[in-house]
């Protein structure tokens, strides 16, 4: 679900396991089950540790250990013995398929909040699941940023073959005894490679019996969700829903990058881009591969291919045909996920120069109004994003998550807002020295122009404050001659928390107006996520040549353009994108 920030079951093979942090848990019979080790990994539905089991054994056996978060709005009857027997029915069917390309979920049960050994949990008692632990690194640190190439494209598209297998297997009812399932998150974060099992489809906190339509919360993620979910997603859905995350996974496999939200443009925004990619990884027709994938991005669900499989194993011989065969699986791995292992590896280093103490706070519980938001906070919410326009609305009381100090709504900002961020600058020319236009070398003297630094602020919204689906962000800003400025987002809780989506404030394209500008953010995901706004420099040709070139782009601007301010928001329940239209 869109909160995920990477694979709740998996840990980089290349690292140590990461050290006891002091805190256990456990059913009411054994509280001190499971020894729990590092920091835990935040996501739509609780936050994940690595963990240890040790009963009688001689050695310790890795497991994962998920504390369920409790939604808005519920009490401490919290969970329910209906919801309780959906984890116990879903635990029970994973136990009988025992697919080698599905996380094993071992246990459910509830107790007390993650404590010191022997002492008793805080609040309330949890719910917990206890699944495998899969060594490997996932979709998003494996191929994520790298467009496929020749020597990749092969082993990509086999990946998503087994992605495809998996699904299959989970929805066939001869496999379950009768009970279909559809997964409901295939997403790359949710996809580890294991160096035997090959992909692994993990988090299986979404996944529900083909014929269960229970979902109050509506969770899902925009870019690997079929657009009539999109429009209610609240509806029971269909495997053709995991079949359209499939088709967009395939597009990251491709392209390197998360597909945008379904819709009636995507389809003629994806296929160029998938063109290019196909000719230059040297596919034989790269006109028939973009159109194979293009058919499982179909906005009509029946008219997707229904043998997920089969369209699989045909895109796997449209991709190498005429390629570079027997890529290593791990040749499209990104400079970027190697540094993320490198600062995890330090972190475990700096926990034990600490001392190996870990202080004990309660991450499992919603932040007090006003907390940093910017650690590692788990949110619930019971809430959904918002249907689009033109489908049944789902319920509108969606209780607030009480993580916030305020709220933005769609109003337009005000000068007078008082300015919260440090701003950061570059020096350049206010005129630039006019070239010479003589036929033959001379030398010309001249006096230097006037330099003036580049700066820029965020004066709306404050830091910390709750956003809905949009929200007006203004400031101030003085530029050198021939730069203008972007707005970016970003949003910290998603697959890809390094992707800045570009948005232009009203007059960019005439930087004498930006003095006091004024803009919109769009803020797409789920309730709880945190985003971070950035203001940047960028020359103003290279804005308008981005501009007229679309989203991509655009959105490639914040990776050459100065940044100049941030400010961190988290998002509410409530509101659409057409509020701030």
């Amino acid at each position: 679900m869109e909160s995920d920030t990477g694979a709740a079951t998996e840990g980089p093979a290349d690292l140590p396991a990461p050290r006891p942090n002091g805190l256990f848990a456990g059913p009411a019979d054994a509280p001190d089950r499971f020894e729990l080790l590092g920091e835990g990994r935040r996501g739509g539905e609780g936050l994940t540790w690595r963990a240890s089991y040790h009963g009688e054994l001689r050695a310790a056996v890795p497991l994962a250990v998920k504390a369920l978060h409790r939604p808005d709005g519920v009490d401490d009857s919290w969970p329910s013995g209906e919801i309780l027997q959906r984890w116990k029915d879903r635990t029970v069917l994973l136990q009988h398929l025992h697919l080698d390309r599905v996380v094993w979920l071992n246990e459910v049960f509830v107790g007390a909040a993650p404590h010191r050994k022997g002492a008793d949990g805080d609040g309330p008692p949890v719910p917990y699941l206890v699944m495998e632990w899969v060594d490997g690194p996932n979709l998003v640190e494996l191929v994520g940023g790298e467009p496929a190439t020749a020597a990749t494209v092969g082993q990509r598209m086999q990946y998503v073959h087994e992605i495809a297998e998996a699904l299959h297997e989970l929805h066939a009812a001869s496999r379950s005894a009768g009970n279909p399932s559809l997964h409901r998150d295939v997403k790359p974060g949710n996809c580890i490679v294991h160096p035997a099992r090959g992909v692994v489809l993990i988090d299986v906190g979404g996944m529900r019996t083909a014929d269960d339509g229970f979902d109050p919360a509506g969770m899902h993620t925009p870019g690997y969700t079929a657009p009539e979910i999109l429009r209610n997603p609240f509806r029971r859905r269909e495997a053709s829903g995991d079949w359209y995350a499939l088709g967009a996974l395939a597009v990251f496999c491709l392209l390197g990058k998360h597909p945008k939200p379904a819709g009636a443009a995507l389809p003629d925004l994806v296929a160029p881009q998938l063109r290019a990619v196909a000719r230059s990884a040297g596919v034989t027709d790269p006109d028939a591969l973009t159109a194979h994938v293009i058919a499982m991005l179909r906005s009509d669900p029946a008219s997707r291919p229904a043998d997920g499989p089969r369209w699989a194993a045909e895109l796997r011989q449209l991709a190498v045909v005429g390629a570079v065969s027997g890529a290593s699986a791990t040749s499209g791995t990104k400079g970027r996920a190697r540094r993320r292992s490198i600062l995890a590896a330090a972190s475990v280093i700096a926990l034990a120069a600490i001392g190996g103490g870990v202080a004990v706070a309660a991450p499992w519980k919603p932040a007090p109004p006003g907390a940093d938001l910017a650690g590692p906070v788990v949110v619930s919410s019971s809430a959904a994003p918002a249907p689009v326009a033109g489908d049944a609305a789902p319920p509108s009381s969606a209780p607030s998550t009480g993580l916030v100090a305020g709220t933005v709504t769609p109003e337009p900002p005000t000068s007078a807002a008082p300015v919260l961020t440090v701003d950061a600058g570059v020096t350049g020319p206010e005129v630039p020295p006019a070239p010479s236009t003589s036929p033959t070398p001379r030398v010309v003297t001249t006096t230097a122009p006037a330099t003036i630094t580049t700066t820029g602020k965020i004066s709306a919204p404050a830091a910390g404050t709750g956003v809905q689906k949009c929200a007006f962000v203004s400031g101030t800003a003085r530029l050198a001659a021939g730069q203008t400025l972007i707005l970016a987002a970003r949003n910290l809780d998603n697959d890809e928390p390094d992707a800045w989506y570009v948005q232009y404030p009203r007059g960019w394209n005439d930087p004498s107006t930006l003095a006091s500008w004024q803009g919109v953010e769009y803020f797409p995901g789920a309730v709880g996520q945190h985003y971070e706004i950035g203001l940047f420099a960028v020359d103003l040709d290279a804005a308008e040549t981005a501009h007229a070139g679309g989203d991509k782009p655009s959105d490639d601007l914040a990776d050459v353009a100065t940044p100049l301010a941030t400010r961190r928001v988290v998002q509410i329940a409530g509101g659409s994108g057409s509020d701030c239209d």
